[in-house]
């Protein structure tokens, strides 16, 4: 289990390098107002990218440190590709941040499989009976807090990001209240 930990986490590790160093040739390119050297990541392959250091982090979850380490190398790749597309000519760098803004929201308005077709009230005091009878149904709910948790930390890390000049707005609606 341990070789399979420490590949997954080199893959993301990898993975947000490619993200970083992509960002970093849109940044300096533009400083230098010259072509860049080489082509930007399509934005497809930027989110995927994204997408698996993200599921990654979620098999892991039950690894604090594991998951500590996902999380900040997806932090890393949110700023990565929004401080990168105020320097870009071209939409790529905008479209891959807006979907992973887009991937983000949608995390968080997506209902697990325990709460299909119930209200979210109904379905926490039903959960809260079956986790008595199975420890499934807590832990199952706690893993996809913390995941909806992340999302609004990472969230909030592209506003701020993106739109740093915006301090003043996003200050007044911290999550660290």
């Amino acid at each position: 289990a341990g070789a399979d930990e420490a590949v997954e986490m080199a893959i993301a590790d990898l993975l947000s390098l490619v993200v970083d160093l992509d960002a970093a040739g849109a940044v300096a390119a533009a400083a230098s107002k010259a072509t860049p050297l080489l082509q930007r990541i399509h934005p497809q392959t930027l989110m995927e990218a994204f997408n698996t250091v993200f599921v990654t982090r979620n098999t892991f979850v039950h690894s604090p440190a594991l998951c500590y380490h996902f999380e900040e190398v997806l932090t890393g790749m949110v700023k990565a590709a929004f401080a990168s597309f105020h320097h870009s000519s071209s939409s790529s760098p905008l479209t891959a941040a807006r979907s992973m803004l887009e991937f983000l929201v949608n995390q968080l308005l997506h209902t697990p499989g325990l709460n299909a077709g119930k209200s979210h009230s109904a379905a926490s005091s039903s959960a809260h009976g079956a986790a008595t009878a199975s420890g499934g149904v807590d832990e199952a709910h706690i893993a996809h807090d913390a995941t909806r948790l992340l999302c609004l930390k990472l969230i909030q890390c592209c506003l701020r990001t993106g739109w740093g000049d915006l301090e003043h707005l996003t200050t007044a609606h911290s999550f660290h209240h």
